[in-house]
This record gives structure tokens, sequence and C-alpha cells, in this order.
């Protein structure tokens, strides 16, 4: 779970200023959830559907997206799961957070038990 995240992520919040928090940047940024979607099955959609203000990782959001695009099965913790991490990557204080990787290896090893995915 933190090799794809160590992968995916570069170190800092996937983010675009005309967009928020995407799943995806133009560079190859992925955010949490991000870097777990095979390259083969992102789609634009996927943050286009998060920049019209309907989040698919709030409330049921990732309940929402793992479904809409039958990703369950690439998902290394369950849904619940999935969005608490997501809001830990969305709501990281980045003046404190100098590698959003380190924040979220750190987050897994606080939040998630060794068999769900470690």
């Amino acid at each position: 779970m933190k090799e794809a995240i160590r992968a995916g992520n570069n170190g800092e919040q996937s983010w675009q200023d005309d967009k928020g928090c995407l799943y995806r940047t133009s560079d190859g940024n992925k955010c949490a959830v991000g870097c777990f979607i095979p390259d083969e099955l992102y789609t634009l959609e996927m943050d286009d559907m998060n920049a019209d203000g309907n989040s698919l990782l709030q409330g049921s959001g990732a309940y929402k997206i793992v479904n809409q695009f039958d990703l369950l099965k690439y998902m290394p913790i369950n849904v619940s799961g999935l969005e608490k991490m997501q809001g830990a990557h969305d709501c990281a204080d980045l003046k404190k957070v100098t590698d959003m990787r380190d924040y979220l290896s750190e987050w897994i090893d606080q939040n998630v038990e060794e068999s769900e995915g470690t």
C-alpha cells in the first residue's frame, strides 16, 4: 500500500488551482486514492466529476467512484478507509507536511491494520 503511494505521488498534494484536489494531475501526480487506480482505467471524467462540486470522496464518495468505475478490486482497504485516507490527504496542513508520501505512510501506520494492506 505504501509502495503504491510512493510510486504514484511525487511528495506533494495532488492539486490543480482551477479544479482543486484531483485523483491525477496533468503532470501525473496522484492523490491518495488515485495511487490505486490503474493507469489503463483512469479517465478524466473521474476528476471532472470532482471539479463539478460533486466530490467523489466525501460522504459516500469513495463508494461512488470505486463502484461507478468498477475499481473496488484494485483498492487495498475498504471504502470507509479510503474516505478517511483521502480526507487526510485533502486536509493535510501543508505548512507542516513536507512530503505527502511520508505523511500518508504515517497515516497508514496509525490507521490501517497490517492485515488490511500495509
